[in-house]
């Protein structure tokens, strides 16, 4: 059975918010209760354009631009796509929407630590 947010069931997930001093905004998400090698894909939909960066996208929309940067204890992969067609049957048309996939896996302690930096 899958637990909400398509976690294993017994994992929790906490979500974070703070803005730093330079009007930076940090999102984190912890997820516990995973089994070690649990792979979890977050996903982020903007209508913004993303370009790679060494550190994550750069988002830009209507001559502005956001940094996002993405980090993990275990990251295994990321990548920018459109969002149409959706990745799944489940998943409803976004047209004019990018996705961005974060793919991480879960260490021996089953936790995930996964922090987004908009600045």
């Amino acid at each position: 059975m899958t637990a909400p947010l398509g976690l294993p069931e017994g994992a929790t997930a906490i979500r974070s918010f703070a803005i730093d001093g330079d009007g930076a905004v940090r999102v984190t998400d912890t997820l516990t209760g995973l089994r070690s090698g649990d792979t979890i894909d977050w996903h982020m939909m903007t209508r913004a354009k993303a370009h790679a960066t060494q550190e994550g996208y750069r988002l830009s929309m209507d001559g502005e631009k956001l940094d996002l940067k993405l980090s993990s204890n275990q990251t295994t992969g990321i990548s920018a796509t459109d969002a149409n067609p959706p990745p799944s049957s489940i998943d409803e048309e976004n047209p004019g929407f990018n996705r961005i996939f974060y793919h991480t896996r879960a260490g021996t302690d089953g936790k995930i630590l996964i922090r987004a930096l908009f600045q």
